[in-house]
């Protein structure tokens, strides 16, 4: 099956969703399977002459599917799934590598990544929304070639001379070799700089005005690994602060016990919407366009801790917290900054003030790769 482009996503998200909606208004909850559809050697496209009635929709591809018992969400979820299998040929139908964070590692080339995004990561419910917003898409957004990417492998040679020029620029970077040093971590193989050259320059100009991106090496640790081995003494840091108490509990082992890709990450520690609550973050972070997206904190608290140790105690994110992604078993989102007596971890709750806002919450952004 051949993959399809740009132009042909947005018609065939919204015949899927057209069909997901008649059928969910009943009661059945489906799915897509990738391997069920036929689509054409010629582009996908309106083939009126078959309609049965004038003003009927009809296309020439043609697909299957399967009754779950699922919700919408998790429907909606699939059918982004579907979506992107379709133009990379690859999701967790057929690598279970996708079910952690596979699809933000490897994100489309195209202006539809941020609907499809919304799909994968359940943020919208709402169809009739979801079919505005695909509408809304200008036609020069929707490129031919939609696939995520090639990782840019770099030579150690040229790994070494990009990281030199990045901290000539000025730019932080918290290097491999010496972050697995810190860590007692085996010394990586083949590294892999997947940023392109444009996104690396557009993060040392933007530092020039304010930004504070850094670049990082993220070794593979879980948290629950991390404060294992820097453990919780103020008088020995880095280390995690005493305080950090709930997320050590067995409860919260679905989040605390995750480890991600080894690798590097572009981060920017200039924290942006504080004040804002955690969806309202999630929309302004969605209106600054493809490839920005809030970073991991399993991500963010490594770099916090080797920055610590690498930097002669330089403390990024000082009193000054990030929003994560996981939640704790109270469905309440991680927070985590730096404090005077180590990396603080809490749920967010412990951050409101007396007129509920989320005075010092805010998000670390990251750039996703292949950018």
């Amino acid at each position: 099956m051949r993959l399809i482009d740009g132009a042909e996503m947005r018609i065939v998200m919204k015949v899927l969703l057209m069909d997901l909606n008649t059928r969910s208004a009943a009661g059945h909850y489906v799915v897509f399977p990738p391997e069920t559809f036929v689509i054409p050697e010629e582009a996908i496209q309106k083939v009126v002459p078959f309609a049965k009635n004038p003003g009927d929709n009809v296309y020439n591809f043609q697909y299957g599917v399967r009754e779950e018992q699922i919700n919408l969400s998790e429907a909606l979820r699939l059918l982004g799934v579907t979506l992107y299998h379709l133009a990379c040929g690859e999701s967790e139908h057929n690598r279970e590598s996708y079910l952690i964070d596979g699809y933000k590692r490897k994100q489309l080339n195209s202006g539809l990544w941020p609907v499809i995004r919304l799909l994968l990561e359940r943020k919208e419910t709402d169809i009739g929304k979801i079919e505005k917003m695909i509408d809304a898409i200008p036609k020069k957004d929707l490129v031919k070639d939609i696939q995520a990417p090639a990782p840019i492998v770099a030579a150690a040679r040229t790994l070494d001379d990009t990281l030199r020029w990045l901290e000539e620029k000025g730019m932080k970077v918290l290097r491999h070799d010496l972050v697995a040093n810190f860590w007692d971590v085996p010394m990586p193989a083949n590294v892999t700089l997947r940023y392109s050259e444009a996104t690396l320059n557009g993060a040392v100009e933007e530092n020039k005005q304010g930004e504070k991106w850094v670049l990082v090496y993220y070794t593979g640790q879980s948290l629950r690994q991390m404060k294992n081995k820097v453990g919780t003494r103020s008088d020995t840091q880095p280390c995690f602060s005493h305080k950090s108490f709930q997320w050590l509990e067995e409860t919260e082992d679905s989040w605390a016990k995750k480890d991600l890709e080894p690798g590097y990450h572009l981060l920017n520690f200039n924290v942006r919407f504080v004040g804002e609550d955690w969806d309202k973050q999630e929309q302004q972070i969605s209106g600054l366009g493809p490839g920005n997206e809030r970073a991991h904190e399993t991500i963010v608290a490594e770099a916090i801790l080797s920055n610590y140790k690498l930097n002669g105690g330089d403390r990024l994110l000082y009193d000054r917290f990030h929003w994560g992604r996981e939640t704790f078993s109270s469905k309440l989102h991680v927070a985590i900054g730096m404090e005077q007596s180590g990396l603080f971890i809490g749920d967010s709750g412990g951050f409101k003030g007396e007129d509920v806002s989320y005075y010092n919450l805010g998000v670390v952004l990251a750039k996703g790769h292949n950018i």
